[in-house]
């Protein structure tokens, strides 16, 4: 088993949120602390030398990894600049396909319950890519700041991943990886 990340300290503050007592009274707590990936790295699966840095919340409630709409087009641009400068040979599309449009689950959509899923590769380093059979999905809303994706099952089921909450540390391995 080859071990990708090793004790990473990662947890944020997310913010706060808001509570209501058994007396009604409003107030607000502190949310626990997320594991949040920086110096990530996103990329499209026809072409994986190309990526675009990301910041990634390890979600494991979610089934179906998510990307931010505005981070999909920012990783368009980098193709485009890259082959522009003629760093990159384009046997792709410069405008990065929808493979398919995947039923997502939101509380209160009032959107087309079927969004956009685009074939996308994540890395935790530069040869350590995953993607999912799915696609990931871009939802047409996003209320997340400064987070570019959430990670989902769809990549976690293929690692073994190690939550540390009290010293705030993830572990990441690849059992099929030497």
């Amino acid at each position: 088993m080859k071990e990708i990340l090793r004790e990473v300290s990662c947890y944020q503050e997310m913010g706060r949120v808001k509570v209501k007592d058994g007396n009604n009274q409003t107030g607000s707590m502190v949310r626990p602390k997320l594991p949040i990936l920086r110096n990530v790295s996103l990329a499209y699966s026809l072409a994986p030398k190309i990526k675009l840095s990301v910041t990634a919340l390890l979600d494991t409630g979610n089934d179906i990894t998510i990307v931010n709409p505005q981070t999909v087009k920012r990783l368009e641009r980098e193709i485009k600049r890259q082959v522009e400068s003629e760093a990159v040979k384009a046997d792709f599309p410069l405008v990065l396909p929808v493979e398919r449009r995947i039923e997502y689950y939101e509380e209160n959509n009032k959107l087309d319950p079927f969004q956009p899923a685009y074939d996308l590769a994540f890395f935790f380093t530069d040869a350590d890519g995953y993607s999912s059979p799915y696609g990931f999905i871009a939802p047409e809303e996003w209320n997340f700041e400064n987070i570019d994706m959430w990670l989902g099952l769809d990549v976690f089921s293929k690692l073994v991943v190690t939550f540390d909450g009290v010293r705030q540390l993830v572990t990441i391995a690849d059992p099929n990886k030497s």
